[in-house]
């Protein structure tokens, strides 16, 4: 089944938003042992680290997709990049 002309930039922005995903979690993991060092936290501890940033993402990802339902996917997702975007350049 072809793609219609108006979902080709949709498609092109989920993709791109899930190529990302990855890096996303890379970054946590790169991040860890100066972490670690740094707090003087196990390897256990910095374990947990990685899984509450997993987790975070997906009770974000679930209540995202409510509140796209509700106001509208574009709008949220939107101001999901939007956020994500200006919490990479704070950061």
């Amino acid at each position: 089944m072809p793609i219609e002309k108006d979902h080709r930039r949709l498609l092109l922005a989920v993709c791109t938003a899930l190529f990302f995903m990855p890096f996303m979690l890379a970054g946590v993991n790169a991040a860890l042992p100066p972490l670690g060092e740094s707090l003087h936290a196990s390897a256990r501890q910095l374990g947990l680290v990685g899984a509450f940033y997993s987790l975070g993402l997906a009770v974000f990802q679930l209540a995202s997709g409510s509140l796209g339902d509700i106001c509208g996917r574009r709008r949220v997702w939107l101001w999901g990049v939007g956020v994500f975007a200006l919490a990479g350049a704070l950061l």
